[in-house]
């Protein structure tokens, strides 16, 4: 969140005055990718014992 406090010219807004890129859009994959990622972790952890035993 520093780049949105920073590179824009208020809070509200979402493209850098540096690089052009929408931080929002970046913000928002982030996040997504983040949850998808704590999902595939807990999904794992609940089958770990399946996941084990086919590979052995």
């Amino acid at each position: 969140m520093v780049s949105l406090k920073y590179e824009t010219d208020s809070p509200e807004e979402c493209i850098s005055k540096i690089t052009g890129d929408n931080l929002c859009e970046s913000v928002s994959n982030l996040k997504t990718l983040i949850y998808s990622d704590i999902v595939l972790i807990v999904l794992l952890i609940i089958f770990r014992n399946k996941l084990t035993r086919a590979a052995i």
